[in-house]
């Protein structure tokens, strides 16, 4: 087990916690490993939309399916956005 070490993959990790129905996630668990399937990527993939205000293709968890790599692509987004990647202090759950 790998506990999130940055604000993203914290959020990352409650998101898929709550849509597998599991107490815990390591970041380098793989999401379709650990129960997931394509409807439940799809929603995985909505939330994470919303949350970090960014679009994403469905594809990305497909290419993308641990929290640690995911993490990488969305900061890379936000970086890219022009916004800081690891300032969530008013994300709420």
């Amino acid at each position: 087990y790998q506990a999130p070490t940055t604000p993203t993959e914290e959020l990352l990790t409650h998101i898929w916690t709550e849509l597998l129905h599991l107490d815990q996630i390591g970041i380098t668990d793989n999401f379709f490993d650990l129960g997931g399937h394509s409807l439940l990527a799809t929603q995985a993939i909505t939330r994470t939309r919303t949350t970090f205000n960014i679009g994403l293709p469905l594809a990305t968890l497909f290419d993308h399916p641990t929290i640690k790599e995911l993490a990488q692509v969305i900061t890379q987004e936000l970086i890219g956005a022009d916004a800081d990647a690891d300032d969530y202090e008013g994300f709420e759950f």
